[in-house]
């Protein structure tokens, strides 16, 4: 069997590195002419990391970043909020929570895989009932018999071969970046294993260390708030100034502006169709959701997993993405809904809706938090 995998992004390269490993004969084609060093961190949960370790990645991926211990909610002022413990949560399924910056992931991902195709943009796919074409920009193509398309929140070949489904915008936007420890005029207010978010009104701060050396983090704004240019990272280090801790603005301020990556948060509303006849639709493509459950890269590993196993154990294309729609779609879903719901919550308008927010966080015990945490951890498919 000749899989072609569009898209050479963490959900596309993970799918090509189970996809080889179980002998389907996986070839990667990514539109970029080049890989570059860049990007921000990322968070993979157990669940994450548990795939990652059956595909025997884990020691890697965790030699090039950091164990996470816990993960910590404040309010604007740093007081804590609620404090689950991610080694705890990691038990349940033999796994932990690992920090990394994207571009050593991206390296790691990438060094297990024999070939990878730079420089092909994919704008169309014919397909019959046993074959697919991919044809390129550049006016080469390429036959399969099984085409995975990876290509992202914004697929122009979702558009193509699924029904049209604009993407949902949350009215925040996002900006993220890495800086050094040792740049922060107080480098010991930066917890060294912890992921910390803070919220506010109408805004929200994170930051996780993803190395001794190097802190992730990320600012939140509803769009009401943003008058100002998205790339003036001195206009946004002000906003926190006024209402956070000190952390995030020196945070920002502490990074060259031009690393600073700024996007709208956006999605899509869950969809039941995944394929069409040799074509099917992995990660983001087609179960995007915003990043406030810290999951879209960790549904977009387990999806992949599912996908190869499903392919290698299904010789009829139908029926293998029957399967894997049917694992995936209830649990990405689940991600899609109470993601966009936790950023809405996170960014109340008004100062008594936030208080209150914060009064009812309090009031659960960590305890309940982190054992569903652990469950949600724990129903990685197999």
């Amino acid at each position: 069997m000749n899989i072609g995998i569009i898209g050479a992004g963490i959900g596309g390269l993970t799918a090509a590195i189970a996809a080889e490993q179980l002998e389907l004969n996986p070839q990667v084609f990514e539109r970029a002419a080049e890989f570059k060093a860049v990007g921000a961190g990322i968070t993979l949960g157990a669940n994450a990391m548990k795939v990652f370790s059956r595909l025997g990645l884990s020691d890697r991926i965790l030699s090039h970043g950091n164990r996470l211990e816990e993960a910590l909610l404040k309010d604007a002022s740093g007081e804590v909020l609620s404090r689950i413990n991610l080694i705890v949560a990691g038990e349940q399924c033999n796994s932990m929570s690992v920090a990394i910056h994207r571009a050593r992931l991206h390296e790691v991902l990438l060094g297990e895989l024999s070939d990878v195709s730079l420089g092909h943009e994919a704008i169309q796919l014919d397909s019959d009932s046993t074959q697919v074409t991919c044809h390129f920009k550049h006016g080469s193509s390429y036959c399969a018999d099984r085409i995975i398309v990876a290509d992202g929140v914004r697929s122009t070949l979702r558009e193509q071969i699924l029904p049209l489904q604009a993407v949902r915008h949350a009215n925040q936007f996002c900006w993220r970046g890495v800086t050094n420890r040792k740049m922060l005029n107080q480098p010991a207010t930066v917890e060294k294993s912890s992921g910390v978010e803070l919220w506010g009104k109408g805004a929200r701060f994170g930051y996780i260390p993803i190395n001794p050396d190097e802190i992730y983090w990320f600012a939140v704004v509803s769009d009401p708030l943003i008058n100002f240019d998205t790339s003036d990272a001195e206009a946004l280090a002000a906003i926190f100034e006024q209402a956070f801790t000190p952390v995030a603005s020196q945070l920002i301020r502490s990074t060259e502006s031009k690393t600073i990556i700024a996007q709208p948060i956006i999605d899509r509303r869950p969809v039941d169709l995944w394929h069409r006849g040799q074509i099917v639709f992995l990660g983001d493509a087609i179960h995007p959701t915003t990043p406030n459950m810290g999951q879209g890269a960790a549904m977009a590993i387990e999806s992949a997993y599912v996908l190869a196993q499903s392919l290698q154990q299904n010789v009829d294309a139908e029926t293998a993405y029957q399967h894997y729609t049917k694992v995936r779609s209830s649990r990405t879903r689940q991600v899609t809904n109470q993601s966009w719901t936790i950023g809405n919550v996170a960014h109340t308008k008004s100062a008594w809706a936030a208080s209150l927010r914060n009064t009812a966080i309090k009031l659960v015990p960590d305890r309940l938090q982190q054992r569903a945490l652990a469950n949600f951890f724990s129903a990685v498919p197999d």
